[in-house]
């Protein structure tokens, strides 16, 4: 039997599950308000506004033969979508799965090839009760397969942008859908890995009541849009040294912003006022703007122990790249129903 060089099983579905929750979550995310990794009841938890859930059982072949020993991972995974129906919070239960043959290659359904999903309705006679037989025998019962979907994702190959390439789909996708990939320039091979190191890192909790908020995960979209480097035209009349300091600072303030979006909608709000009493140009209320307000968000940035000239270049930059990126971060929230 030929496995995949590059990892073990476990660890080839360890990246998986990370991955396949990234699709998942931005596929629900207008709906959702968190997802866990290896919650308390399965592989991955998508928690609803309403508080109710979407259980998924991932599970990924990791053999370079489609189809191979796929039915037995679907007859595990029905064991514990079967408890998982038990709950009163279970909205949809999920079978997801990387073999384009995730029932076995008795059934080939060319529509689930590679990048789909069915609800147990969309499946043909003949899958229905092949699936509806195996659920039964799970101890699922027939009327509970109005809540079943089944989800292949193609992940698989020694090179990881082949293995990804799916993936990279979504989340191209899901930024176009948000109005992000036409208003900048998003790195979006380390936004999709930021997204996965998070998720892993969930996965990892042993409580397993902490979950990643809707605002959590959104937030390295905007940290991503701000992004900014030596050269940025905000340095020109700064000693080197400084800037240097001030971009260490500027990384771990935006990047620990334990309330997220808070901070951003302060000063767009306080923005908004303060250019409502000003005249003049957007570029001179701005400079304006900053010079007077910059000392009003130090504590919200955790620059305290910073003296008072990096404080005024820090404060001054976050000001500057929030306003300058006011329009995407407002269309992000309203897209994504923050």
């Amino acid at each position: 039997m030929q496995v995949n060089r590059n990892a073990s099983a476990s660890s080839f579905g360890w990246e998986f599950q990370a991955n396949a929750a990234v699709v998942l979550f931005v596929r629900h995310i207008r709906q959702a308000s968190a997802v866990r990794v290896e919650g308390a009841r399965d592989d991955i938890e998508i928690i609803l506004e309403d508080g109710s859930r979407v259980y998924c059982q991932a599970k990924a072949r990791a053999t370079n033969n489609p189809g191979e020993g796929s039915t037995t991972r679907f007859y595990q995974a029905l064991e514990t979508l079967k408890d998982d129906l038990e709950s009163p919070d279970c909205d949809a239960i999920l079978y997801v799965t990387n073999d384009d043959h995730p029932f076995g290659k008795t059934y080939d359904i060319a529509a689930l090839h590679e990048d789909a999903e069915l609800h147990f309705s969309e499946l043909s006679d003949e899958v229905q009760d092949f699936v509806k037989g195996r659920a039964l025998e799970a101890g699922i019962k027939a009327d509970d397969l109005g809540k079943f979907s089944v989800r292949v994702i193609g992940f698989y190959g020694d090179d990881e942008s082949t293995r990804r390439r799916i993936i990279m789909r979504h989340v191209e996708n899901f930024l176009e859908s948000i109005n992000c990939l036409s208003a900048v320039q998003l790195n979006k091979t380390r936004l999709r890995s930021q997204w996965g190191q998070m998720l892993q890192e969930n996965s990892s909790k042993l409580d397993l009541s902490i979950c990643i908020s809707k605002k959590e995960f959104i937030w390295p979209i905007i940290v991503e849009a701000c992004e900014v480097s030596h050269d940025d035209k905000f340095f020109d009349e700064c000693d080197e040294d400084l800037v240097g300091d001030v971009l260490c600072a500027f990384r771990r303030a935006i990047d620990s912003q334990s309330e997220r979006f808070s901070l951003t909608t302060k000063i767009l709000s306080d923005y908004q006022d303060y250019r409502r009493a000003c005249d003049g140009s957007r570029s001179r209320v701005k400079t304006a703007f900053i010079k007077d307000s910059w000392k009003n968000y130090i504590g919200e940035l955790g620059a305290d122990c910073l003296d008072e000239e990096e404080q005024r270049v820090l404060s001054g930059l976050v000001i500057s790249k929030v306003i300058n990126r006011g329009h995407l971060i407002d269309s992000v929230r309203m897209e994504v129903g923050l």
